[in-house]
């Protein structure tokens, strides 16, 4: 056989011994080890960019500023007095009312009265709190009082924007009578019961209302209602009075088979519910009373009638006596009514108009309580035709601002404090928008309330109320309330060590060799 010269020339193996592949040489196994490395690094910038959480600063200083204000938010009402009494000058009486409504921390605290004297050269007496007077411009919750001889009346009438009052300036207790009489209109109860039945304010509402027989196979229940003409009647009037407050979205169905979860107690001639019952009768497992899906809050009234064999079914009130209207209200729920059908026959009815008038003028009554709307005075006679008065609205807008004003400064102030403490917590482009978006409508408040009208301020207070909710349910930051730092650690750790340990021990082993070898070479040179 010829052998080419290249074929000659090429270096042969010793018998029974392999050459190495050239992966396996020294400092080729450094080299793809170090890539492994450098790819590692390489990729941290990539890695570190895409899970890196995006912090914006927030303006911090801004809220806290707003905040100090949160107790001086007094909106102002000015009262217009004119007298009818012999020997009574407004300018004497005013003094003397600023001295009552002063010891009152209700009026000192929410509101900043002025007084006018009903003569042509009127003279403003500015903030009941301050001393001193001043003169200054009519403001926009302007209301007119006449005050009688109680000689020639004995009863407060109240019209649109004007009162009229008995008085007796011989009587002592006469200026605190008429500044109680005045507190009750222009401020709703200071009492717990009001605040914790008053549904929380929201600028759309949905009313749900729903007719619920209880087991209308046994007779006695009704197929259907003409809740049309019912709301028309009695709750539309309501409603356009308070579109100045709210939106509403008005549904209704039908259940005919809604069990109680409960037994009533027998009682002589029928059975009753006590006031402890009246806790859990809404039964939430079995009764299905919101038919569309919404974000807005939901006020519920619903027109209960039992089954014949409960049949008739009366609720007692705290006291243990039947209630004369047979309904009762779930604090910022809704409103319930029993209807006792006036027989008990296996065949089912259809509630007209004006079986349904009682039980719609209680949910009408149920309505305005769960949306805060003032009683008036007990001793007050109404002289005009609508159901509410503007004293009553004027009041529940003053109201529901300053509860908006407060609750969005605190959502605020919440918002920092929750990314001071979660050092993970995002906060993104969208959340800091409607986190400036709800300090400019605080700052519209606090900028324009001494003369814009009670509606505007209302409008400016519900927009910081929104985007201060909707900046801390951001998805992003609900989110990071339930994945805390330790649960990267609990997902990084299973991906990256299982890599990382056997990549850190080859490049402990190459580096070991490789200086070996440096130093091999070394002791041969020499």
């Amino acid at each position: 056989m010829e052998l080419t010269p290249e074929s000659a020339t090429e270096p042969t193996a010793p018998p029974g011994c392999r050459s190495e592949p050239p992966y396996q040489q020294p400092d080729t196994r450094l080299r793809i080890v170090l890539s492994y490395w450098l790819i590692f690094f390489l990729g941290l910038p990539l890695w570190w960019r895409t899970t890196s959480i995006e912090r914006l600063a927030l303006p911090r200083a801004k809220v806290e500023q707003i905040s100090n204000l949160k107790d001086d938010f007094r909106l102002p009402v000015s009262l217009n007095l004119t007298s009818e009494v012999p020997g009574l000058n407004v300018p004497d009486l005013i003094p003397k009312l600023q001295a009552a409504f002063t010891n009152t921390d209700a009026i000192s605290k929410t509101l900043k009265l002025s007084f006018i004297d009903g003569s042509p050269n009127a003279v403003v007496y500015q903030d009941c709190g301050s001393e001193g007077t001043s003169i200054c411009p009519v403001l926009n919750d302007h209301y007119s009082i006449k005050i009688l001889p109680a000689s020639a009346t004995s009863e407060y009438a109240i019209d649109d924007l004007s009162l009229q009052v008995p008085f007796d300036h011989t009587s002592s207790s006469s200026v605190q009578d008429l500044s109680n009489s005045l507190t009750k209109l222009l401020l709703p109860p200071a009492t717990d019961a009001y605040r914790l039945r008053v549904a929380q304010y929201a600028p759309r509402y949905r009313l749900a209302f729903s007719l619920l027989n209880e087991d209308a196979s046994l007779g006695g229940g009704a197929t259907g209602w003409e809740i049309e003409e019912a709301l028309a009647r009695h709750i539309e009037p309501t409603l356009r009075q308070l579109s100045t407050l709210h939106n509403f979205t008005i549904e209704s169905q039908v259940q005919y088979h809604a069990p109680l979860a409960f037994e009533p107690q027998t009682v002589e001639g029928g059975f009753v519910v006590s006031d402890d019952d009246l806790k859990v009768f809404v039964n939430s497992a079995e009764w299905t009373l919101a038919s569309s899906s919404s974000n807005d809050p939901v006020l519920h009234f619903v027109l209960f009638i039992p089954a014949a064999n409960r049949s008739p079914l009366h609720v007692l009130d705290s006291h243990g006596k039947t209630s004369p209207s047979n309904a009762f209200v779930l604090p910022q729920w809704g409103g319930i009514v029993v209807y006792n059908p006036h027989s008990a026959t296996p065949l089912a009815e259809h509630l007209d108009v004006q079986a349904l008038h009682s039980t719609f003028r209680h949910f009408d009554t149920q309505l305005r309580s769960l949306l805060g709307v003032p009683p008036l005075p007990v001793n007050l006679r109404q002289r005009s035709s609508n159901s509410i008065t503007r004293w009553q609205l004027d009041s529940l807008l003053r109201y529901r601002a300053r509860e908006n004003v407060r609750e969005s400064i605190d959502t605020l102030s919440s918002i920092l404090k929750l990314v001071d403490r979660i050092k993970g917590m995002p906060v993104g482009e969208t959340v800091r928008s409607d986190f400036n978006a709800a300090l400019d409508a605080l700052n519209d408040v606090y900028l324009t309330y001494d003369y814009a009208s009670s509606k505007a301020i209302l409008s400016a207070s519900a927009r910081a109320l929104v985007s201060s909710s909707k900046a801390f349910f951001n998805p992003n930051m609900v989110a990071m309330l339930y994945f805390p730092v330790e649960h990267k650690y609990a997902v990084y750790t299973p991906l990256f060590a299982p890599i990382a340990v056997p990549l850190l021990v080859s490049l402990i082993r190459e580096l070991r060799d490789f200086a070996k070898r440096r130093y091999g070479s070394k002791v041969k040179a020499e």
